[in-house]
């Protein structure tokens, strides 16, 4: 067991020195093949995960009556006026659809293993 894990720990910094070294000699491009700038890593991601968010709490909270369209957000900051308004549209829904989404995927999750604790729980009395 012992020797497996060391074997394992060897590989592993093997993988991380030739992706390194894989990188340094093969750097991301400047821009896409569309000539834009990369969205992920680019500060108006996490400026947009933040507006979404708080624009959702607005909501809720009742100080706004509705949701910004897409071409009203990017025009809000100057960091998403980089991007063109078709692809911009896309990271906003997407933004928009994760808050959503990951609710339901929680909810999901936690019946799925409400139930499998049930058959668990089960399994171990019927053994007793």
């Amino acid at each position: 067991m012992l020797w497996q894990r060391q074997l394992r720990s060897k590989t592993v910094a093997f993988d991380e020195t030739a992706y390194k070294l894989f990188k340094s000699k093969h750097p991301r491009a400047a821009a896409t093949k569309k000539g834009e700038t990369f969205w992920d890593g680019h500060p108006a991601q996490t400026l947009l995960k933040c507006d979404i968010k708080q624009q959702a709490t607005d909501l809720k909270k009742g100080t706004i009556a509705r949701n910004k369209l897409p071409a009203e957000m990017r025009d809000s900051r100057p960091e998403y006026k980089e991007f063109k308004l078709e692809t911009f549209r896309n990271h906003y829904y997407r933004e928009q659809r994760a808050l959503i989404e990951s609710v339901y995927w929680q909810k999901k999750r936690n019946r799925e293993g409400h139930k499998k604790l049930e058959e668990n729980v089960g399994k171990l009395s019927s053994d007793i």
